[in-house]
């Protein structure tokens, strides 16, 4: 064959064991040109069994990969060895610190919250839900306007919520209440009106429930909460009873503990 270079000869596609390979031994002493076959080349058994292949990972190696894995508060995990491991991770409720309190210390603080998860499948995390009911009458008397009862709020909590029932409705006009807080003097002469300017929770004419979700947020606008202290005062006000002989007042404050 005369002369010719490698990258001018036939490519050959299709590799086969017995087909021939050209390659130089003794590089370091004398080299020589010889031959090997592809199956030679490749063989693998006691020639290539004394070699091993040991790559350590972040030293040898680049990219993303897990070192370990180590269970934190409230999760447990298994944690096996070699290629094909499988790690198991597990939510351990009962491993978490016991922190109820009496009193005062009502075993969580600000920043708290709880984990759940919506019918649909979402996670979320929400503030610890709270409710206080007031009964500000009796079922049996008609209801008259003014100061009616007053209410300490037992820790920090923020209303999103407020709603009113009548055991007996109005007839034809809206019955209209008012709640007033107090930092700390309920006999205060200067209460604070939960709800924006000139509105009130009210009861329409001829219903026995009224919901109010809009408060002050104390710079003549609205907000969607309102943020009461621990041992702070809310005042039951009736601004208006309507007409008729509305009786059987209850408030409902729905929010978070916060």
């Amino acid at each position: 064959m005369a002369d010719s270079k490698i990258t001018a000869l036939t490519e050959l596609t299709a590799v086969v064991d017995a087909d021939v390979l050209a390659i130089v031994d003794d590089t370091g002493g004398t080299p020589i040109t010889k031959k090997i076959t592809r199956a030679n080349l490749l063989k693998v058994g006691t020639d290539i069994a004394a070699y091993t292949h040991s790559h350590a990972l972040g030293t040898d190696t680049t990219g993303n990969y897990v070192a370990t894995v180590t269970g934190g508060t409230g999760i447990t995990s298994s944690v096996e060895t070699g290629e094909t491991a499988a790690t198991t991770i597990t939510l351990d409720l009962g491993g978490l610190t016991d922190d109820s309190g009496q009193g005062d210390t009502s075993g969580w603080s600000t920043g708290d919250f709880l984990a759940m998860v919506e019918g649909g499948g979402t996670e979320k995390k929400i503030m610890p839900p709270a409710e206080i009911g007031i009964a500000a009458s009796d079922d049996t008397t008609t209801l008259t306007t003014g100061d009616k009862t007053t209410i300490m709020i037992p820790r920090k909590m923020r209303v999103t919520e407020v709603k009113a029932m009548l055991v007996e409705a109005t007839s034809m006009a809206t019955f209209k209440v008012d709640l007033q807080y107090h930092a700390t003097d309920p006999t205060g002469t200067n209460p604070v009106t939960i709800f924006p300017a000139a509105t009130f929770l009210e009861v329409a004419a001829s219903s026995y429930s009224g919901t109010q979700s809009s408060f002050d947020d104390g710079a003549a606008g609205t907000q969607s909460y309102y943020d009461m202290a621990e041992d702070s005062f809310l005042v039951v006000n009736i601004n208006s009873i309507g007409d008729g002989t509305p009786k059987g007042l209850k408030i409902w404050l729905l929010g978070y503990w916060n």
